[in-house]
């Protein structure tokens, strides 16, 4: 993990959205899962934003020469990125004797939840009409907080090739086409997210996912009931996320954030004499 620490700098939270205010990516997404804790919540466990990872991770590419045929890199959708924004702001405005409710909750999670990744299978291809595009191969990260495993998306059983669209090149933004037009994306160095997850589940630093199985532990019978009542009678994405603040509301103040938090300057007073 040192070798990792001396390359990668995860910004400061305004720093990360000023880096990535200029590259706008937009569009949908449709892989779906259902987990206990999806890696965007998971992020929140160690005081960290999606947007502060896609950052690091975005840098490191354009720091790396951009890139490049055979490598695998973490994708980051707008959309993806608006639940990532949403989830670290009401992490930061939820208090332990916040009510909880479903406007905290963010609406058609569909394919947000998880790590997107994909490997390029081949050199740049420009088209005689000037479209320049990479041949990938996508893979989707389920995360329960301790589970991992890929799914490669297939069409019919088949893994499918498809085509990563050159939007700017030299600020590593791309596009996938899909059937509700074009699904603005950018690219990330996959150290990023494989270091803000590691120092998230490292119990040596700070044993916040066994501290968040134990507290959900002790939601009353009662509590359990609603939640399951909600998830099937109801949304499972609102019910899930209404359990995870619940939980974590109760361990907020406990949290060691994975980026070292600077102390607040104090400015000593000075006496003036008449």
């Amino acid at each position: 993990m040192s070798a990792f620490n001396s390359v990668i700098t995860f910004p400061s939270a305004e720093a990360a959205e000023a880096y990535m205010s200029s590259v706008t990516p937009t569009g949908t997404d449709k892989a779906e899962h259902k987990v206990q804790i999806d890696v965007i919540q998971g992020l929140t466990l160690g005081g960290i934003s999606l947007d502060q990872v896609a950052a690091a991770g975005h840098a490191l590419v354009i720091d790396n020469g951009g890139c490049q045929k055979g490598r695998s890199y973490d994708f980051f959708t707008e959309s993806q990125r608006a639940y990532g924004r949403h989830t670290f702001e009401t992490a930061a405005s939820i208090a332990a004797d916040s009510v909880v409710t479903s406007r905290m909750t963010f609406k058609n999670l569909s394919g947000l939840k998880g790590r997107r990744s994909l490997t390029i299978k081949s050199d740049l291809v420009t088209t005689d009409k000037g479209v320049s595009y990479f041949i990938v191969e996508k893979m989707n990260e389920q995360d329960s907080g301790s589970l991992t495993s890929y799914d490669i998306e297939s069409v019919m059983g088949l893994n499918t090739d498809i085509e990563l669209y050159v939007q700017d090149l030299d600020k590593g933004v791309f596009y996938f086409l899909t059937s509700s037009g074009r699904e603005y994306v950018l690219l990330g160095d996959t150290r990023a997210w494989d270091l803000a997850l590691d120092m998230i589940r490292d119990n040596d630093r700070d044993p916040i996912m066994p501290r968040f199985k134990a507290t959900l532990q002790t939601l009353s019978a009662e509590q359990a009931r609603q939640f399951k009542r909600e998830a099937r009678e109801g949304s499972y994405d609102v019910a899930q996320q209404k359990l995870f603040w619940t939980v974590f509301k109760a361990i907020k103040n406990t949290i060691v954030p994975i980026i070292p938090q600077e102390a607040p300057q104090v400015t000593k007073a000075t006496k003036t004499t008449k």
